[in-house]
């Protein structure tokens, strides 16, 4: 008998090699009822993966007389031994010892580690796929395939997948969790590790429930159709920093208008969009209200402050002023624009050269100059 295991016959002109046999095989991989109580009684710590200790194990028991072979009676005592005589026969334990390197011919390495929760064996396939089998029965397969994208599923006891993942040589890493049933997706992570973006969708009955998309300090939340399309519901910009914090919450009206609500250090705003484009918008602003309306070439803002005071802006799509009305104590004040950036005034009742002169701050000799073409 050698130190690795026998050479014996089961049955006339039958021979197998026990000394070929390798750790590896494992319960969940058997078929039959009779292979599985034969495991069984191989798998003396009961972790449904036979080890290389476990194997040698086998070998001695089995062969009682220490010849090299494996008797007729041999066999018979270890089953009868195992209390296996009544289920299962030589022909059945002749056959599992037969198919055993066929069974693990495409294993090329198993190791153990141990520690207080039990052991940790590590299978190696020829095919490069690691199977790490945990104390808990939990296991996990992870194989590097082209262009480096290395694939880890992650299995429960029953070998029900829980979790897949994938990472490609970049960094980028995508993660679907599942329900119960090893099928139906609960959830998808995917990382993208040059814009440092992490998004989260949720499932529900396998159909697509919410989405959160993280990417630096940008939060993005969304909800889904009835056709399974993203609705954009809310986004902070700016997260964390109080100060410039811009916290959006988005409403879809029936008649196609979007309502947005926008929230900041100090001010608060709506804007109602169509297609795309603004219709309205309210800033509240301290103790200022503005509302701004929109038409086919620009738009006019309505302000009115803490006493009452409003001023009314008429202004190009560029943001290019047109006109201007103030309304203070009841008295109006009316400048208007060029459209470029320049001012025309008009002149109230009452006003002189010199007043103003006061108002934009300049003598009376450069307001006459700038409106002369001289300056």
């Amino acid at each position: 008998m050698t130190a690795d295991g026998i050479n014996g016959n089961i049955g006339k002109n039958t021979r197998v090699d026990l000394q070929t046999f390798k750790g590896g095989l494992q319960r969940a991989n058997l078929k039959t009822d009779a292979e599985k109580s034969i495991f069984d009684t191989i798998d003396t710590d009961k972790n449904g993966v036979l080890t290389q200790d476990e194997i040698k194990s086998f070998q001695s028991k089995i062969d009682t007389s220490g010849d090299n072979e494996v008797s007729k009676k041999e066999a018979d005592n270890y089953l009868k031994s195992n209390n296996l005589k009544k289920t299962v026969d030589k022909k059945e334990l002749l056959k599992f010892l037969q198919e055993y390197n066929k069974n693990t011919e495409d294993i090329e390495d198993v190791s153990v580690t141990e520690n207080a929760k039990g052991k940790t064996v590590q299978i190696k396939y020829k095919d490069g796929t690691i199977e790490t089998l945990n104390p808990d029965k939990t296991s996990k397969l992870t194989k590097t395939g082209e262009n480096e994208v290395t694939t880890t599923k992650f299995l429960d006891e029953n070998k029900k997948l829980l979790k897949e993942s994938t990472v490609t040589k970049d960094g980028d890493m995508k993660e679907i969790e599942y329900a119960q049933d090893g099928e139906t997706i609960t959830k998808l992570v995917e990382t993208k590790n040059n814009n440092q973006s992490v998004s989260t969708t949720s499932f529900k009955d396998g159909k697509p429930e919410s989405k959160e998309v993280k990417s630096g300090i940008t939060s993005s939340y969304y909800s889904y159709d009835e056709a399974g399309n993203e609705v954009l519901n809310s986004k902070v910009e700016n997260e964390g920093i109080p100060a410039k914090e811009k916290r959006t919450e988005y409403k879809y009206n029936k008649d196609g208008t979007v309502t947005e609500n926008i929230t900041q250090y100090g001010k608060a705003s709506a804007i109602l969009t169509k297609d795309g484009k603004p219709l309205a918008v309210q800033i509240k602003e301290g103790d200022k209200l503005t509302n701004r309306t929109y038409y086919e070439k620009g738009y006019s803002d309505t302000t009115t402050d803490a006493e009452g005071n409003t001023t009314i802006t008429d202004s190009t799509l560029d943001g290019h002023r047109l006109a201007q009305k103030r309304t203070v104590g009841g008295k109006e004040h009316i400048v208007t624009y060029d459209g470029a950036g320049n001012t025309k005034i008009v002149v109230q009742n009452g006003e002189t050269l010199s007043s103003i002169a006061k108002k934009f701050k300049c003598s009376e000799k450069q307001l006459v100059a700038l409106n002369s073409g001289g300056g």
